[in-house]
C-alpha cells in the first residue's frame, strides 16, 4: 500500500521535488524555509539548555571543536 502524496506547500512535497531533481515550486520552497528555521531554532534552544545544565562539559567540548576548526 502506498501513502498519499502530500500537496505542494509541505515539507514532504519539497523533498519530493528534490528527489526528482526538480526545482521546488514557490510554495514548497517557502515551507522548507520555515521548516529549516524551526529546526535550527529548536537545535539552538537545546544547545543553550545543554550549556546551562552542563556548563563545564559544554565549554570543554566547545573549546575542542574550536581548536579543530582552527579558531
Amino acid at each position: 500500500m502506498t501513502a498519499d502524496l502530500q500537496p505542494c506547500g509541505t515539507h514532504a512535497a519539497y523533498q519530493r521535488h528534490v528527489r526528482a531533481k526538480e526545482k521546488p515550486c514557490d510554495a514548497c520552497s517557502a515551507e522548507n524555509a520555515v521548516y529549516v528555521k524551526v529546526r535550527r531554532d529548536a537545535r539552538q534552544a537545546a544547545l543553550r539548555l545543554l550549556a546551562k545544565r552542563h556548563p563545564v562539559e559544554f565549554a570543554s567540548l566547545l573549546e575542542v571543536e574550536r581548536r579543530k576548526a582552527g579558531l
